[in-house]
């Protein structure tokens, strides 16, 4: 943990902590003035006793260390989910051709150059068609993500993100599958802040393959959990998302006035939050449910 030492020692004197106040019973006086100069290493386990004295979560020393940026592979989440909600196809392709030149590439890197390609290609059959309903990505890419997947045997919030971000690229067998695995783990994480939109995020993205598939046991147990994670009021998006799809739900199950109010609401209140790209992308959803709610 080499130059560690120097954000620790600038977050320390920014707080008006003295060294006595940090180090006492963790490392020595003069461990902690040479760790404060860069010139050592610390263990996790201290380091972290150090951040809790600090009153700064790991993450959050790490954006500071970083000159307030976020890491690269945070980065890129960031500004990839950014651009996807939005429909902003000329950002996704500027990340693609900045991806290209990362030299040597990685097998992240060739990940999330599949993922954007799919992600542009299938923005871009929208723009065209108003729907996704008979997108089809490109079978190499599709394995590219899906063989990474697969070769991790415990997968974290990254790869749950990684396939909740793609989950409408694998056909739909493949989505369930995934869904009813990552599902079992839902409990562990629900206490745990940062996981709340990863999994409502995924959620958000596997349900419109449960209607597809009319598997209305998973589609009730998902909107219950989405409804749980979407309880608190910096949650509020997904208990928009939470809403519409509840809807969709009432109409498939032949309550179409109370659904179709509720999917009226949730389209409107997207538009008025500047959700416009999700909520054009929700309404082209919504009118295939219905017509087939009609047939």
């Amino acid at each position: 943990m080499k130059n560690y030492g120097l954000t620790i020692r600038k977050i320390r004197l920014d707080k008006g902590y003295s060294q006595k106040e940090i180090y006492t019973e963790i490392i020595t006086k003069s461990y902690a003035i040479e760790f404060e100069q860069g010139k050592h290493d610390i263990s996790l386990f201290l380091f972290t006793q150090i951040l809790d004295r600090l009153r700064i979560d790991i993450d959050e020393f790490f954006y500071i260390h970083n000159d307030y940026h976020l890491e690269e592979e945070n980065d890129y989440i960031n500004n990839f989910s950014h651009a996807a909600n939005r429909h902003d196809i000329k950002s996704l392709e500027k990340m693609y051709q900045l991806l290209l030149h990362h030299v040597p590439p990685t097998t992240l890197t060739l990940v999330h150059q599949a993922e954007l390609r799919l992600r542009i290609q299938s923005l871009t059959y929208f723009e065209t068609y108003k729907n996704f309903e008979h997108w089809q990505g490109n079978p190499e890419d599709i394995q590219i993500i899906g063989h990474y997947l697969m070769n991790v045997q415990s997968w974290t919030l990254q790869e749950i993100l990684l396939f909740s971000n793609n989950a409408d690229m694998f056909n739909q067998e493949q989505q369930i599958f995934f869904f009813k695995q990552l599902l079992k783990s839902l409990p562990n994480y629900r206490a745990y802040d940062r996981a709340i939109p990863v999994y409502a995020s995924l959620l958000t993205n596997i349900l419109p393959t449960l209607f597809r598939m009319q598997e209305w046991a998973e589609i009730s147990q998902g909107l219950d959990w989405l409804k749980q994670l979407s309880s608190e009021y910096t949650n509020s998006f997904f208990r928009i998302v939470f809403i519409y799809y509840s809807g969709l739900f009432a109409i498939c199950q032949e309550d179409s006035i109370a659904g179709e109010r509720k999917v009226l609401w949730a389209l409107n209140t997207l538009k008025i939050i500047d959700q416009a790209d999700i909520a054009v992308e929700f309404e082209a959803f919504f009118q295939t449910i219905n017509d087939r709610a009609n047939e």
